[in-house]
C-alpha cells in the first residue's frame, strides 16, 4: 500500500511539473500562437484535447483567433457568445464563487436542481460533441472573471484522477494564459494607436465609472438597466481596444473621450 501511495504521488508531482513548464512556455512566449498550443498541450496531458476561453465574463471581449487555435466550430463560438447564454450558464454562475478549478455543474454532476434551461444547455454541448468539461475560473483586477476550459468527448472526462492531480498545474496555466492574453493586448494597442469615437451615451457611462460609480448606480443616475449599461461599457471597450473598465477610463481619457475636473 505504501509502494502504491508513493506510485501516485510521484504520478501528481510528475504531471503538475510538466503542467508549470507549459506555464513558464505560456509566460515567455512570443506570440498567442505558442501561448495557445501550450494550452493544447496541457489538454492532451490530462485526457481533455480541447480548450474553449471565455474572456471575461461581466464584459465579454471576443477571441475569434484564439477560438479558431483552438478549433472550436464556428456554430459553438456563436451560440456561446449570446448574452442569455452567459447570463444562465450555471457554470458560469458556479465559477464566479470559485477560485480552483472544478468539473462542470451542467455536464458532469447529477440532475439534481436542473433546470429547463440547463437541460437544454447541456443537449447543445452534446451537438457539439462536448460530454465533459473542467473549467478553471481567473479572477481579473477589475472584479470581472475569466474563464480557461478544457473539453472532453467522453462523458466523466473531468472527473478522473488524472485530471484532479492537474488542478494546481491547470490553475498556474490559466492565469498565465490570460496574463499573455493582456500583454499581447496592450502590444496591439501600442502599435495600431486607433482612435474610435465613442457615442454620448457610451461617454456617459464611462464618465461615471470613472467618477468612482459602480454599474447600478450608473444605472440609476442615467435612468437606464444595469443590463443596458454594461452593454454600453461593453461597446465602449471594444471602441477603444480596452480589456477592462480600469483599462477603459485611462484609454478614454488619454484620448479626450473624458476629462477628469
Amino acid at each position: 500500500m505504501a509502494l502504491e501511495n508513493r506510485r501516485m504521488v510521484r504520478t501528481k508531482n510528475n504531471i503538475v511539473r510538466k503542467l508549470v513548464n507549459l506555464a513558464s512556455d505560456i509566460r515567455a512566449a512570443s506570440s498567442l500562437d505558442v501561448a495557445t498550443d501550450s494550452v493544447l498541450s496541457a489538454g492532451h496531458l490530462i485526457n481533455m484535447p480541447s480548450a474553449g476561453l471565455v474572456d471575461n465574463v461581466l464584459l465579454e471581449r471576443r477571441q475569434p483567433r484564439i477560438e479558431s487555435a483552438f478549433g472550436l466550430p464556428t456554430p459553438l463560438t456563436e451560440w456561446w457568445h449570446s448574452k442569455r447564454i452567459v447570463r444562465i450558464h450555471r457554470d458560469i454562475r458556479h465559477g464566479l464563487r470559485q477560485c480552483m478549478p472544478f468539473k462542470s455543474t451542467l455536464l458532469d454532476e447529477g440532475d439534481s436542481q436542473i433546470t429547463d434551461d440547463d437541460r437544454a444547455l447541456r443537449e447543445k454541448y452534446h451537438q457539439f460533441g462536448i460530454f465533459s468539461l473542467l473549467a478553471v475560473p481567473v479572477h481579473l483586477p477589475d472584479g470581472g472573471t475569466a474563464f480557461l476550459s478544457w473539453q472532453s468527448t467522453v462523458p466523466g472526462a473531468a472527473g478522473a484522477q488524472l485530471v484532479e492531480d492537474a488542478y494546481p498545474g491547470l490553475q498556474v496555466i490559466a492565469y498565465a494564459f490570460v496574463d499573455a492574453l493582456e500583454r499581447n493586448h496592450l502590444m496591439e494597442m501600442s502599435t495600431k494607436g486607433r482612435k474610435a469615437a465613442l457615442s454620448a451615451r457610451e461617454r456617459d457611462c464611462v464618465r461615471l465609472v470613472a467618477d468612482g460609480c459602480t454599474i447600478k448606480e450608473v444605472a440609476r443616475s442615467l435612468s437606464l438597466s444595469p443590463f443596458t449599461v454594461r452593454d454600453y461599457l461593453g461597446n465602449a471597450m471594444r471602441r477603444l481596444d480596452a480589456r477592462n473598465l480600469p483599462q477603459l477610463v485611462t484609454v478614454a481619457w488619454r484620448r479626450g473621450e473624458i476629462g477628469f475636473e
